[in-house]
Parts: C-alpha cells; structure tokens; sequence
C-alpha cells in the first residue's frame, strides 16, 4: 500500500483494491493502542453522524477502511450562513466564522474575543447560522462528540470523494486525542 499520510497516532494508505475511492489508517506501532482507539471512535462517529464522517467500508481497529476525502477548496460551498456572512466580510477567513458560529450556537467561548474583532459580525453569525442545517448538525456532532471547535479545520477536514459531503476525517478533534 502507499502511504498518502501521517499524523501522531495513525498512518494512511491508500486502499490497494481501491486506490482513489478509500483509504487505510493503521495504526503507528509505536503509539499502536491509541491508534486503534482513534479508529474505533472514527467508526463509532460514522455510525452517529454518516452525513457527517467518511463511510465506514471496514471497522477493523487494525486497518480502519473509509472512503477517501479530498482538501476542503471552498469551505463556503458547503456553509451557506458562512458563505452569506464571508460575503459582507470578507476581510474574515471562512474558517474562523465557521468555528466561531459553533461556539455561539453551542454557548462555548469564542476562540477569538468576537465582540472586539467581529463586532456585529458576532450577532449576524449567530443568527444566519441558526438558520443553517450544515451548521446546526456539525454543531450537534460537536456537542455529542465532544469535538474540539478549534480542531475543526482545513488539516481535519475534508470532501468525500464518493458523496461530495464535507466531512470530518480525524479523530484527533474528539477528547483524549487533543493537543
């Protein structure tokens, strides 16, 4: 298999049957077992939220098997709140309203002091994300999932290759494999 990827706990290949459709993270052997902690609460957030993480082809805690994610280009393509907030500031990256959006819609405190450097940005945010599916159930994953808001981006992240979907592609966003 080809190594396409690595992070602290995990190695990614693509699939040797199905190269540009999924991939394989194995765990590293020197931190094995929380490796296959990482591809277990993967296939357990899949199952809890499909929209939401690449499908699961093979829950193995060895060699987890899921459909693989390209770069996210255009996080507003998948945000309409974030797209229609970016639009009138867009001086403001789309990643830091999306992050900012989750922690007003779940009542955390904001990564950045919003009332000095978004101003009434902050109350737009909130109200255009409210009306927003894409970020009402990435925020309910959030909350159930405990995801850190301030891992979810352009590193995390992804758009599924079979459905178009923006997804979540590292576990390293839930509790126990934070930095």
């Amino acid at each position: 298999m080809r190594q396409i990827g690595r992070g602290a706990f995990r190695t990614v290949f693509e699939h040797p049957d199905r190269p540009e459709d999924w991939v394989v993270k194995v765990p590293r052997k020197d931190v094995e077992r929380h490796g296959r902690v990482m591809n277990q609460e993967e296939a357990r957030a899949a199952r809890l939220f499909p929209d939401l993480f690449p499908a699961v082809h093979d829950p193995d805690p060895d060699a987890l098997v899921v459909d693989r994610a390209n770069p996210v280009d255009d996080l507003t393509r998948y945000f309409p709140s974030i797209k229609r907030v970016h639009r009138k500031f867009p001086d403001v990256d789309p990643w830091v309203l999306l992050r900012e959006a989750l922690l007003l819609l779940t009542g955390d405190a904001p990564v950045v002091d919003t009332r000095k450097r978004l101003g009434v940005l902050r109350s737009m945010l909130r109200r255009v994300a409210q009306e927003d599916p894409n970020v009402l159930r990435l925020r309910d994953a959030v909350q159930e999932l405990e995801i850190s808001v301030k891992d979810i981006c352009k590193q995390n992240t992804g758009v599924s290759r079979r459905t178009g979907r923006f997804v979540l592609v590292d576990a390293s966003t839930m509790p126990g494999f934070r930095g």
